[in-house]
């Protein structure tokens, strides 16, 4: 609930008051300004009830974000030590056999290659012929 629900409610009461006065004492303008006020009370309330909407739902959208991050920063932790232990393992084979070891990722670029390039469709021009 916030300044909006409260004033509105507000608005709504005193206007039914001067409404029900204005009818009491056959006053057709205070009757009307009554049922203005009551009006404007109402859509204030709606408004208030609007943002309170709003926030609930900024609110719950934070909550997420929080989640997601932290989820995040887990992620990459893990993957941060994977990849050192990975390192870790390759690192003292490099260093005895470079050469080998060049070969290897010579031959797995090439494998690579051979494997993804040239994917897609293939498209032949036919000049007509004169």
């Amino acid at each position: 609930m916030n300044a909006n629900d409260v004033e509105g409610g507000f608005k709504k009461a005193t206007g039914k008051a001067q409404a029900l006065s204005g009818e009491v004492l056959n006053d057709p303008y205070m009757e009307l300004d009554g049922d203005l006020r009551r009006a404007e009370g109402s859509v204030q309330e709606m408004i208030g009830q609007v943002q309170d909407a709003i926030a609930d739902a900024a609110d719950t959208l934070s909550a997420t974000a929080v989640k997601v991050g932290d989820r995040a920063r887990e992620t990459y932790a893990n993957v941060t030590v994977q990849v050192q232990r990975a390192a870790d393992q390759v690192d003292p084979f490099v260093k005895q056999k470079p050469y080998a070891a060049l070969g290897l990722a010579a031959l797995g670029g090439v494998l690579f290659g051979l494997l993804f390039a040239g994917r897609g469709p293939k498209i032949i021009y036919v000049r007509p012929r004169h």
